[in-house]
């Protein structure tokens, strides 16, 4: 863009493409992203937060809100890492266990999604993800933060998300 920045460019949307769209239509992944953002958005106008930053402090919502955004067929896989040395593969079921089970041990949690690309039925993230303890975890003590680099694929069916691949890069748990 003559006379702005790259970065000045993409943070203004100019000039910013979604692939496998057509004018006036939208894939349905991107659809779903979008669902998925409108409802965070609305959830942040709830609290009286009017700002649209980046980076948002994410409430650990129950399974049933977060069910309506998975396919029943839904697919999630952590590949191995410092929590999940084998890495794990989960279907719905447990992956809704797991996030009740996430909010006994986390008392918050923050992401800045750093990058997002849609392609057809299918979003790339680039996520920073920080959680903070609300009860020990090993050797860490309540209220110590956690740190994640995370790269998130994420595939839609029917606007829900039927397969979640995550890499999770943990920072030093000391």
């Amino acid at each position: 863009m003559p006379g702005r920045s790259r970065s000045a460019a993409r943070r203004s949307g100019a000039g910013t493409r979604t692939r496998g769209t057509c004018a006036g239509r939208r894939s349905p992944a991107r659809r779903g992203l979008l669902r998925w953002r409108g409802w965070r958005r609305s959830r942040r106008r709830e609290r009286g937060c009017r700002c649209p930053g980046r980076t948002d402090q994410a409430r650990l919502a129950a399974p049933e809100e977060l069910e309506q955004f998975l396919h029943p067929g839904m697919v999630h896989t952590q590949l191995p890492n410092t929590l999940f040395p084998q890495g794990v593969d989960r279907d719905l079921a447990a992956t809704l266990a797991a996030s009740t089970q996430a909010r006994t041990l986390l008392a918050g949690q923050q992401y800045e999604v750093i990058n997002a690309v849609a392609s057809g039925d299918q979003v790339a993230l680039e996520v920073k993800w920080s959680g903070t303890l609300e009860v020990p975890f090993g050797d860490l003590p309540a209220g110590h933060v956690m740190r994640a680099h995370i790269a998130a694929f994420l595939e839609f069916r029917d606007g829900k998300i039927i397969a979640q691949r995550n890499y999770d890069c943990y920072e030093p748990l000391d």
